[in-house]
């Protein structure tokens, strides 16, 4: 049996994309070792689905810091070397699959020292997402990290890669730009699991109740400023005498939270947005139940057009129309499905259009909701886009 190991930046599980693509894996006969670092008081063994979990433990303040700083010293990739080091000295693995840019330093390394197959798994175009962070221009990072460094280092890092997977198909095209066509790449989005979806929601009657007979515009998700979420505030003074009812529910946390709440605030439109912090995927069906339409407002960037928001796919589960910004990725779902609607990224006018049409078309929101659906369960759903995952790793059982 050939065994992988993947390298995980954050903890696990509570990773949805790693944990599918492990247990497929696991499906076609391969057996999975994921090495992660370990912020809490979690053992550092253990089985976890058929997985096996190997951790480090460290504290998370320390370990943001010397990921922060890899592109200068090396103590962060030390740190993993060491540790994958200690695991080969009691089993050998045939596949090195690492998640995310910054580890994949290493691939190149163990796939000469250990004759491993280098196998890079890209959730999003890391160069582009660091230069949209707000902390990078302030001090002291805009002295300490190079956003144009990152872009050298990924053509250093992936070149040794065998296999390179992508999440959207514009990271595929660039990357080809980049590293030439004679690369082996695989389109892998972060599409869910229907029936593992459905599971793990749980009821709440309380959240149900709470919005019945209410025209809900849900967003769910990280805050930041990438995320647009000030687009669909700055839209409810647009809609709010045309719309009865009608609330925008907030789920998620982030560091730009303060900001939104100090927005509604000044535009008097508090009464009308519930955030409601974050939430737990499993609660998501609960609020999705009396939700009307859900939007997904990310503001139009390099990182965001090569993105796959899981989102879109739990939101097309329920049945509910989404209206997205006109970024690349999810223009070409949504256009491909028929299952929502597009709106100018940045522009709140544009969104309170596209939110009162639906409003004033309940016919145009059920076909929406029901082309969403039947998508999600057909072309869309995990077992069908992770194919080209499968055929990667039949070449090595």
């Amino acid at each position: 049996m050939t065994s992988v190991l993947m390298l995980l930046e954050f903890e696990f599980p509570h990773d949805d994309r790693v944990e599918k693509e492990a247990l497929t894996l696991i499906e076609m006969g391969f057996s999975v070792v994921v090495l992660c670092p370990d912020f809490s008081e979690n053992p550092p063994e253990e089985r976890y689905k058929g997985i096996e979990i190997n951790r480090f433990r460290i504290k998370k303040n320390t370990f943001k810091k010397l990921l922060g700083l890899c592109q200068i010293f090396p103590f962060y990739h030390n740190l993993w070397r060491r540790q994958v080091k200690y695991l080969l000295k009691n089993r050998e693995f045939g596949v090195l699959h690492i998640h995310d840019l910054p580890l994949c330093k290493l691939g190149a390394w163990f796939k000469k020292h250990n004759e491993m197959v280098f196998i890079a798994d890209m959730h999003e175009n890391y160069p582009a997402m660091v230069s949209g962070q707000e902390h990078i221009v302030k001090f002291p990072n805009r002295y300490l990290i190079s956003v144009k460094k990152w872009y050298a280092l990924e053509k250093k890092w992936l070149q040794p890669a065998d296999h390179i997977i992508c999440t959207a198909p514009g990271m595929i095209e660039r990357l080809k730009t980049i590293l030439g066509t004679e690369k082996s790449f695989a389109l892998v989005p972060n599409t869910i699991h229907p029936e593992e979806f459905a599971a793990s929601q749980k009821p709440d009657p309380a959240i149900e109740k709470k919005y019945e007979g209410q025209f809900v515009v849900l967003y769910y998700g990280g805050i930041s400023r990438q995320r647009g979420i000030q687009v669909l505030i700055s839209a409810i003074p647009l809609l709010a005498n045309k719309i009865p009812k009608l609330k925008m529910v907030i789920l998620g946390d982030g560091s730009y939270l303060h900001v939104l709440k100090k927005q509604a605030k000044e535009k008097n439109v508090t009464p009308y947005v519930d955030f409601e912090g974050w939430q737990p995927q499993s609660r998501l069906g609960a609020y999705l139940k009396n939700t009307s339409v859900t939007v997904i407002p990310h503001l139009k960037s390099e990182h965001t057009d090569n993105t796959s928001p899981n989102k879109i796919f739990m939101f097309m589960y329920y049945g509910k129309p989404v209206l997205a910004s006109d970024c690349n990725y999810m223009v070409n779902v949504i256009e491909d499905t028929q299952s929502g609607l597009i709106f100018e990224s940045g522009n709140a006018t544009a969104l309170a259009r596209q939110i009162l049409r639906l409003y004033e078309d309940p016919v145009l929101r059920s076909r929406l909701g029901e082309n969403a659906k039947k998508n999600l369960l057909g072309k869309y759903q995990w077992n069908s886009t992770v194919e080209p995952l499968r055929k990667i790793y039949q070449l090595y059982l």
